[in-house]
């Protein structure tokens, strides 16, 4: 069996090949979207889409802007909210930003338990 490594530490999954920053996750798949019209196609039939060219006619809190060509605006359906109040807990003091693992954040009792379970996640071997 092949083994991908990336930076000298095994990708177990191809999200680990992704990386953990938000940023560099959405950067990867719009890159991917842009290269491939195929897998463009198939993810808009599947979630939904409209093409737009003024933001404003979607999002009025943006400038109402014509000069747009036509973009895919996607739509992901409702938001994931938490089934209860999530604390901030210890680690996390008033007005702090922290990234967590989206589902830590849904299941964990605190912020705080919710970072720790994402850097534990994160530290282990195999993880990028």
């Amino acid at each position: 069996m092949i083994q991908l490594l990336r930076h000298g530490r095994t990708v177990a999954t191809f999200f680990d090949r992704l990386g953990s920053r938000e940023n560099d996750m959405t950067d990867a798949l719009a890159y991917a979207l842009s290269r491939s019209p195929v897998f463009l196609r198939y993810l808009v039939s599947d979630l939904g889409y409209e093409i737009i060219t003024n933001p404003h006619t979607v999002f009025p809190e943006a400038p109402d802007d014509t000069s747009w060509g036509p973009h895919y605006c996607v739509k992901l359906g409702p938001p994931i909210v938490p089934a209860r109040d999530v604390p901030s807990g210890p680690r996390v003091p008033r007005n702090t930003k922290v990234w967590c693992i989206i589902d830590t954040l849904l299941t964990a009792p605190t912020i705080s338990d919710a970072l720790s379970q994402t850097e534990k996640r994160e530290s282990k071997p195999g993880r990028s």
